[in-house]
């Protein structure tokens, strides 16, 4: 980050991905979501409270090779990313456009009407 000139506007923290998201304070304009999908609920759970109101939100993988319209699913993590896509396009809080390239990517946008999540 040291050769970029915005590298003073970038933290670097390692460590598990829950708790350092439980450690940070808002707002973020920008939020990607590139992990274990196990997690990715508690992931966009997270974001949700940490993003702008005028900000993004990015999660990559959504399509899952396919996998997220297997029934039933067959694993945990394709239960989860199954469940995520649900509750995305379900959400009258939030505004999402699904990218389908690649391995599919969620363009979420608050728009005013977010509820607290819990």
């Amino acid at each position: 980050f040291a050769k970029s000139p915005h590298g003073r506007k970038i933290e670097l923290r390692m460590g598990p991905a829950l708790e350092t998201l439980r450690s940070l304070t808002g707002p973020f304009d920008l939020i990607f979501i590139d992990a274990d999908k196990a997690n990715y609920l508690n992931y966009y759970r997270r974001a949700l409270e940490l993003v702008a109101e005028t900000g993004v939100i990015l999660i990559d993988n959504v399509l899952w090779s396919g996998e997220v319209l297997l029934q039933p699913p067959p694993d945990r993590s394709t239960a989860v990313m199954q469940e995520l896509n649900r509750i995305i396009a379900a959400d009258p809080g939030v505004m999402a456009v699904l990218v389908t390239i690649r391995d599919g990517v969620f363009v979420v946008r608050p728009t005013g009407a977010r509820k607290k999540t819990s």
